[in-house]
């Protein structure tokens, strides 16, 4: 589309003021957070999704192309995934009731079946965005990922029940998480040291789990942190997880989200499954402080930043929170905290857990003292307004 046509299609708003949204926001284009509340942001109004003033001209109006048109403009038909012994069902077979999350391969619905009581949160990946080997190496990651977390007794993953695939998009049938994001909340809330610590101890033990199974997360942020509707954390999310990576294995592939991206990640140089622990800091660090720790107006000045700069505390006043985030965002991986083989372990010495009871923990014995239950608003409500028929399909025509 053109410079001029394109600009007819997307209209300013303030981020973070015209339309009442929270200051977190991601453009839809280069996937990076809009995150500061005087800057400007442009919203599609078709899809009313946000990019960066500086995007605005780059974006294709996807809303109006028709699939076919789509296809022939990546000079590919979808690629066919390899089907397992998933039970043979259609999407037809689902009541789908609304839109809950939404990502550059697709959107996560709610919808319900027959023969399930609780509801599904079923993640719709389509096979056109899937245009080479590296994409599909990432969905047969996530899916991997997924059954090996799902069969385990870890309660802070996410569980798959099963998958399915049609022409035109892959499905994964998760479990509900009615309690939305930990983004979404840390927005609307403010959270007790008391709350935020049951939190930081659920994610240490979720991230000490997948390392222990060989595998890095590598997207650990707020918005991959889901609350269940008792109040316990849950990881989501795993298309950009490293399989068969022990204590000292490096891999390359710059991945991730830029704000909580590792600066070895950056560099370019390689990295190990310590990057997961500088994410997990700057995760602590924004459930505190409800702000990333590093900023810039661009990519490059936040990559200098992560790279180069000093973060500093504005709410913390709690010596051993400040303590344990200054180890975990060290910039040197071999001196930070959960560095080689003491991996979790190290971060659990540590003075800020000191009293708690790890059994306690993973058995979920402590009640939340934040319940988020299920309400719509626990979610983003302009995604809930999205329209829930897919192409080629009726199942949207059972929505309610």
């Amino acid at each position: 589309m053109h410079e001029n046509e394109q600009a007819d299609e997307c209209k300013p708003v303030e981020c973070g003021d015209a339309d009442g949204s929270s200051e977190f926001k991601y453009c839809r284009k280069c996937t990076k957070r809009i995150a500061l509340a005087d800057e400007d942001c442009w919203r599609c109004v078709f899809c009313t999704q946000r990019f960066h003033e500086r995007c605005k001209y780059m974006i294709c109006d996807a809303c109006s192309i028709e699939i076919a048109i789509r296809r022939q403009m990546m000079w590919c038909a979808p690629p066919l995934i390899q089907q397992d012994d998933s039970p043979k069902i259609s999407i037809e077979d689902f009541e789908i009731i609304r839109v809950l999350g939404r990502g550059s391969f697709g959107k996560v619905v709610l919808a319900k079946h027959s023969d399930y009581e609780e509801p599904l949160a079923i993640k719709i990946l389509r096979k056109e965005k899937f245009v080479n080997t590296k994409d599909l190496m990432f969905l047969e990651v996530e899916r991997n990922v997924l059954r090996k977390v799902s069969l385990s007794s870890n309660p802070f993953l996410i569980s798959m029940k099963f998958w399915f695939q049609d022409a035109e998009n892959v499905f994964l049938v998760m479990e509900y998480l009615s309690g939305g994001d930990l983004l979404h909340h840390v927005m609307n809330n403010s959270f007790c040291k008391e709350q935020i610590k049951q939190y930081a101890s659920e994610v240490l033990l979720a991230i000490e789990f997948l390392h222990k199974e060989g595998i890095i997360f590598r997207d650990l942020k707020l918005e991959n942190i889901m609350l269940s509707g008792d109040g316990h954390i849950k990881l989501v999310d795993f298309g950009l997880c490293k399989e068969n990576i022990g204590p000292f294995g490096t891999t390359f592939t710059y991945c991730g989200t830029l704000d909580t991206l590792a600066p070895e990640v950056i560099a370019g140089e390689g990295y190990t499954k310590d990057s997961d622990w500088w994410s997990y800091g700057v995760v602590l660090y924004e459930l505190y402080e409800k702000d990333p720790p590093f900023h810039g107006s661009t990519n490059g000045e936040i990559c200098s930043s992560i790279m180069n700069a000093s973060h500093c505390y504005d709410r913390i006043d709690d010596g051993m929170v400040r303590a344990l985030i200054d180890r975990l965002l060290e910039k040197n991986p071999a001196k930070r905290i959960g560095h080689g083989e003491a991996d979790a372990n190290d971060i659990k010495a540590h003075e800020y857990f000191h009293g708690v009871d790890w059994e306690s923990v993973v058995n979920k014995r402590a009640k939340p003292l934040f319940i988020p239950g299920d309400l719509e608003s626990n979610f983003d409500t302009e995604l809930s307004k999205e329209s829930t028929i897919l192409r080629g399909s009726t199942a949207g025509k059972k929505n309610r």
